[in-house]
């Protein structure tokens, strides 16, 4: 199999004083995890925060851009669940209100993430762009949203962070207090509706009017290192996951995993030798060489992932209406799939999962309702893959326990299900628990299993089968 790299430079030079765009801008990242249908005074606070926005957005300062990010409110479950449902541009009031209005909160938190996807499309504004967050709760994706706003910061990214803790412990207080620190924002932590309208209020008045910025003719020397799909081009969006490393003099002076595109400022003229590697997939993609570093420009080089894409939905039985489903895809590697997913989506009956991956093989991991399901694929490159998944019908069991054949049923049996796989013990599916008048009941596809119950320091072992729409009682 063949990988092609390529490498393009964008040099950009400015030939006279030109001045920058003067108006001001804002982006609300907006919290629309779960957590929101909670109450307060009895009222949710989906709807405390609806209203405020509301409230704010009818007078806020037309010369100010405004842009609306959401977090949560499409998918359980799902910390890739962000989106930009209206990009910073001149305010429309009643789209901005009936947008707001719209929102359902469902899913998680991931404010790490959303801060990431806001401030990557801030990089290139000369002016600072104020974002203001709005969070029910703490982080819910096991990532540090105060470590990423420093990091991004340190890119120099040119952004503020003003943040709304509405309704949150402490601690929760303590760590989105991190986030306005560490961008020169400020926090505010609002107990209810009118501490909430006051504190958005407050924060509307510091979206200041920026001082006209002058470029002169010389920019620093900088280098840019983006990694984008190569079936997408060189205006498509950029990727993360790759290591860059980059030597001048026979020193490093940037080795970096964590950064998804990096920019090298005040990088030195001459010689510079580089080298990327997309690991975390099947077969790693690799690009090296020596490139010259050119004064008073962005330097800028593209490496080129080869690619394909894929397509996933799902139904019941083959031929049967489509259903919705949720996947996590994960790298096979060394013949085994990784523990980390590289993508998690969803399809419905109208929408597939779609999205491009590197080539190489993958396994899919596939729920719908209580069933699992897995599959594996080889992505070849420009391959468009389409990934029909199965859930069967399914069967119930109700499991039991007792210390003597047709003896009364014990309290606190654990019991662990695991495929059968030709008489041998397969992937467990799930674990439950039964009593003395509450057996465990499980919904499993159709198919053959192996039970391990637990009592004590005793273990007792049973196979059974799941018929559709019978309930078997073990």
């Amino acid at each position: 199999m063949k990988i092609i790299f390529s490498m393009v430079w964008f040099l950009v030079a400015f030939l006279g004083t030109i001045q920058a765009d003067n108006n001001p801008k804002a982006m609300i990242i907006f919290d629309a995890s779960g957590s929101m249908w909670g109450q307060i005074d009895g009222v949710n606070k989906i709807v405390i925060a609806k209203d405020a926005l509301k409230d704010v957005v009818q007078k806020w300062d037309p010369k100010i851009e405004l842009g609306l990010t959401v977090y949560g409110h499409r998918v359980k479950g799902d910390c890739n669940d962000i989106q930009t449902i209206i990009p910073i541009k001149k305010l429309n009031k009643k789209e901005m209100i009936d947008t707001v209005f719209a929102i359902k909160p469902k899913g998680m938190t991931p404010i790490a993430k959303s801060l990431r996807q806001v401030a990557n499309k801030l990089r290139k504004n000369e002016n600072t762009t104020t974002i203001i967050l709005i969070s029910d709760g703490k982080e819910s994706c096991e990532e540090d949203p105060c470590a990423t706003a420093k990091k991004l910061k340190s890119e120099g990214i040119n952004f503020v962070a003003h943040v709304i803790g509405f309704d949150v412990d402490k601690k929760t207080d303590e760590q989105l207090s991190c986030i306005a620190k560490s961008t020169g924002g400020l926090y505010f932590s609002a107990k209810d509706a009118a501490s909430l309208t006051k504190a958005i209020k407050t924060i509307a008045k510091k979206v200041e009017k920026p001082k006209p910025i002058k470029v002169v003719k010389k920019t620093p020397t900088t280098l840019e290192l983006l990694t984008k799909f190569k079936t997408l081009g060189k205006d498509s969006h950029t990727i993360s996951g790759a290591k860059w490393s980059v030597t001048q003099n026979g020193k490093i002076i940037f080795d970096d995993a964590n950064s998804p595109n990096p920019i090298i400022r005040n990088i030195q003229t001459g010689k510079a030798h580089i080298s990327m590697i997309y690991p975390n997939i099947t077969k790693a993609q690799k690009l090296a060489g020596d490139i010259e570093i050119k004064a008073n420009q962005r330097n800028s080089i593209i490496a080129y992932i080869d690619n394909g894409s894929i397509s996933i939905d799902a139904s019941k039985s083959d031929g049967s209406k489509k259903i919705k489903a949720s996947y996590n895809v994960y790298p096979i590697i060394d013949g085994k799939a990784t523990s980390k997913n590289i993508l998690s989506c969803s399809s419905s009956p109208k929408d597939e999962c779609k999205s491009e991956l590197a080539i190489g093989q993958y396994m899919i991991k596939g729920i719908y309702n209580s069933i699992h399901r897995e599959k594996k694929f080889t992505l070849k490159s420009k391959e468009n893959k389409k990934i029909h998944m199965i859930f069967s019908n399914t069967g119930s069991v109700e499991l039991s326990a007792s210390e003597t054949e047709g003896g009364k049923w014990i309290n606190g049996s654990y019991h662990r299900i695991y495929q059968d796989e030709d008489g041998k013990q397969g992937s467990k599916i799930t674990g439950c628990s039964s009593h003395k008048k509450n057996p465990c009941l499980k919904k499993l596809p159709i198919g053959k299993y192996i039970v391990i119950s637990t009592y004590n320091d005793f273990t007792a072992k049973k196979e059974f089968e799941i018929k559709a729409g019978e309930t078997t009682k073990v």
